[in-house]
C-alpha cells in the first residue's frame, strides 16, 4: 500500500481542525455554555438564575443603566464592565426577552437635573469616591443605578446604596452582588407573588423595636403586617379570639411569647395550621434573668422555666418537636457585654480579704450560654437543605433550650441548626453568674468570666436547635375537648382534623431574633438605642446571620427559592473550621511547617537523583 505523503496528511488535519471549530462554534451559537472552576461557582449564572430567565419573563424588560461616559474613573468602568458582562449572561439564556442600554446622564445638563432628581425621590442618593490625578485628589460623583422596565411596573436598584462615600476596594466588592440584585429587582418587575408574613402580638412578644431587624430583612420581598387574635368588641365591653385574623397571612412569626395563650387562641392558631397556614415558631422555655445583673450588689440570679408556655410546647410536640425546658452552652460562642456594666457599671474590681482589688474587664471574651451555631450539613438527605446556611455567617442564639424530636409524628423532620460535640446542658434552674468568686485570695488565678458554663470534653453527639417540620400535621385538639369545636362550629367554622400540605420551623431561643442595645446619652436623657440583631454589640460588625437564616427559611416554605442561592454567594465566608481549631490546632500547626519543608527535600532529592542517573551513565 501506497504511503500518503505528510504533506497530504498536514492538509487533512487542518480540514478537520477546522471543521471541528465550524461545529463548535455552530453549536455554541445556540446554546450557551460557560466553565467555572471555582467551588461555588461564583464568575456563573445560578442555575436558579437560569431557570428564572427562561420560565418567569415572560414579556420583554427593557433594562437602562445609568452607568456610563468617558470621564469614569478606571474603577468604576471596571464595575460598569462587569455589569455588560452580567447583561450579557442574562441575555445568552433569556434571549429578546432582555433589552438593555447605558445611558450617560452628564450627557446634557438639563436632563442630569432631572435623572438627580427623579433618582433622589426614588432613594438613590448616588456615590462619591474621590479619584488621584497628578497628585491632586478630586472627587467624582457617579450614579451605579440601574431601572428595569417590565410591563407597566417600574423598579429602580441602586448597587450601593449603604454609603455615600466609598473607596475602590468597597466598588470592587459590590462586584459579587450585581447577579444578586439584578434578579432581585427582575423578581419584583415581573410581578412575582408577594406573601405576607405577619408577626404576632398580644400575648407579650417582641415589640417592634425588638424585631425591627426582621421587617428591614423581609421588606423588599413580603409584605410585613401585624396580627392580634384577641379583638375588643366596644358594645359589650368584651374581648374574644377572631378567628378570622390569620386569614392574609402566608407566614406567621410567633417570637417569644411570654403570656399564655388559652384554649381558644390556641385553637386559633392550630387551626391556621390546618388550612395550610406556615408558622415560625421562636419559643423561650426558660427564662434566663440576666438583665437583673445590672442592679448593684446582685451578683448572681437563677434560670427558670416559663411554664406559661407549657401547653403551646404540647401542641408543637404533636406536630413533630417539642422544646426541652434547658438551655445549652456551646464550644463556639458569642462574646458578651457584662450586665453589671451596662446601665450603671457597679462592679468593677475583684476584691481581696486584704482589700487589695484587680479591675473587671466589661466584655467576656466567651459567654458560652450564647452559642453561635449553623446546619447539620451532613443530614439534609440530598434535598438541599444545607442551603439554607451556606455562607451564612453563624446563627446566634441566647440560651437556647433543645429540640424534643417526636419520632412518632408522621411528618418530616429536618435539624437546620444544632450545638456543637462540645456542648453542656443545663437544667432551668441554674444559677446564673459571671464570676465564680468574687472574694479571692490570689488576683493572679482567676478564672475568666463564665467559666462555670464551659463545656468540658467532647460528646459524640450533636444536639438539635432547631427543625423544620413539613407535611400534613394532625390537629392539637383532635379528640381533646368537644366544647371547643363546638364554639368553632358556633362561629361558622368548619374543624378540620388534618392539616394541608404545609410547613413550620420550631427553634427554642425566643430572643433569635431581638436586637441588642446599648445605652444612649444624649441631652443628660439616657436611651436605649436598638442595635440590629446581626452586628455585634462589641465590635459593631456585622458578624451574624440570623435574618438571613429566617430569609432563607420563609423562602423554602414559600417557594420563593429563587435568591436563596445567590444570597449565599455574594458575601462567602471563607472561615476556618472553628472545630477543628479547638481540637487539633497543634496538629494543624505541626502540618503547615513540617509538609512544605518536606515537599521541597523530596524534590530536592529526586532532582540530584534524575541527574545523577543521567550523568553517570
Amino acid at each position: 500500500m501506497k504511503r500518503r505523503s505528510p504533506k497530504y496528511r498536514h492538509i487533512l488535519e487542518l480540514i478537520i481542525l477546522v471543521a471541528v471549530i465550524f461545529v463548535v462554534n455552530l453549536i455554541a451559537s445556540y446554546k450557551f455554555y460557560r466553565v467555572d472552576l471555582t467551588e461555588d461557582k461564583i464568575h456563573s449564572l445560578h442555575p436558579k438564575t437560569i431557570d428564572f430567565l427562561e420560565q418567569e419573563a415572560a414579556g420583554v424588560m427593557d433594562v437602562i443603566i445609568y452607568l456610563d461616559g468617558e470621564d469614569l474613573p478606571p474603577v468604576i468602568q471596571k464595575f460598569r464592565q462587569a455589569i455588560k458582562d452580567k447583561m450579557d449572561e442574562f441575555q445568552a439564556y433569556a434571549g429578546n426577552k432582555i433589552k438593555y442600554k447605558f445611558v450617560d446622564i452628564n450627557e446634557d445638563p438639563e436632563l442630569t437635573k432631572k435623572y438627580v432628581k427623579d433618582f433622589a425621590s426614588k432613594g438613590a442618593k448616588g456615590n462619591i469616591i474621590n479619584v488621584n490625578n497628578d497628585s491632586e485628589v478630586s472627587s467624582v460623583v457617579f450614579y451605579p443605578v440601574v431601572e428595569l422596565r417590565y410591563n407597566s411596573n417600574s423598579v429602580l436598584i441602586d448597587f450601593m446604596d449603604d454609603k455615600i462615600n466609598v473607596s475602590n476596594l468597597y466598588v470592587e466588592q459590590q462586584e459579587k452582588y450585581i447577579e444578586y440584585e439584578l434578579l432581585k429587582g427582575m423578581f419584583r418587575a415581573t410581578g412575582q407573588p408577594r406573601y405576607t408574613v405577619s408577626l404576632l402580638y398580644g400575648n407579650q412578644e417582641l415589640t417592634s423595636a425588638e424585631n425591627s431587624s426582621v421587617y428591614l430583612e423581609l421588606k423588599d420581598f413580603y409584605v410585613i403586617d401585624t396580627v392580634k387574635l384577641i379583638v375588643k368588641n366596644d358594645s359589650l365591653n368584651k374581648e374574644f379570639v377572631d378567628f378570622n385574623a390569620l386569614n392574609k397571612t402566608d407566614v406567621l412569626i410567633v417570637a417569644r411569647p411570654l403570656k399564655a395563650f388559652s384554649d381558644m387562641e390556641l385553637l386559633a392558631l392550630d387551626q391556621y395550621v390546618m388550612n395550610g397556614g406556615k408558622v415560625i415558631w421562636s419559643i423561650d422555655m426558660v427564662d434566663s434573668h440576666e438583665d437583673s445583673l445590672a442592679i448593684p450588689g446582685k451578683f448572681f440570679t437563677q434560670s427558670e422555666p416559663i411554664n406559661e408556655m407549657v401547653t403551646l410546647e404540647k401542641m408543637l410536640y404533636k406536630y413533630g418537636a417539642g422544646i426541652k425546658q434547658n438551655f445549652i452552652s456551646n464550644a463556639i460562642c458569642a462574646p458578651q457585654i457584662r450586665w453589671d456594666f451596662r446601665i450603671q457599671p457597679w462592679n468593677t474590681y475583684y476584691y481581696t480579704p486584704s482589700k487589695q482589688t484587680k479591675q473587671i474587664s466589661p466584655i467576656i471574651d466567651q459567654w458560652y450560654p450564647h452559642p453561635c451555631v449553623t446546619m447539620n450539613r451532613g443530614n439534609n438527605d440530598g434535598k438541599g437543605y444545607d442551603v439554607l446556611t451556606k455562607n451564612v455567617a453563624d446563627i446566634r442564639l441566647k440560651y437556647p433550650s433543645t429540640i424534643n424530636i417526636n419520632q412518632g409524628a408522621d411528618v418530616k423532620k429536618t435539624v437546620i441548626l444544632e450545638s456543637d460535640f462540645k456542648h453542656r446542658i443545663f437544667q432551668a434552674y441554674t444559677r446564673i453568674r459571671y464570676d465564680d468568686a468574687i472574694i479571692v485570695e490570689d488576683l493572679t488565678d482567676i478564672e475568666p468570666a463564665g467559666s462555670f458554663f464551659k463545656p468540658q470534653e467532647p460528646k459524640p453527639y450533636k444536639e438539635p436547635l432547631a427543625v423544620l417540620l413539613e407535611g400534613e400535621f394532625p390537629s392539637f385538639f383532635k379528640g381533646i375537648d368537644e366544647s371547643l369545636k363546638q364554639q368553632l362550629a358556633d362561629k361558622d367554622k368548619e374543624f378540620k382534623e388534618k392539616s394541608k400540605p404545609t410547613s413550620m420551623m420550631i427553634i427554642g431561643d425566643g430572643d433569635f431574633l431581638k436586637n441588642d442595645f446599648e445605652l444612649d446619652i444624649y441631652n443628660g436623657k439616657v436611651t436605649p438605642k436598638m442595635i440590629n440583631v446581626n452586628v455585634d454589640p462589641i465590635s459593631k460588625e456585622l458578624l451574624y446571620g440570623n435574618t438571613v437564616f429566617l430569609h432563607n427559611v420563609i423562602d423554602k416554605m414559600t417557594g420563593n427559592e429563587y435568591l436563596i442561592p445567590l444570597r449565599s454567594r455574594v458575601n462567602p465566608i471563607r472561615k476556618l473550621n472553628q472545630e477543628e481549631l479547638k481540637y487539633n490546632k497543634n496538629k494543624w500547626i505541626l502540618i503547615n511547617l513540617l509538609v512544605p519543608f518536606i515537599f521541597v527535600i523530596l524534590i530536592g532529592v529526586t532532582q540530584w537523583w534524575i541527574r545523577r542517573r543521567r550523568y553517570i551513565s
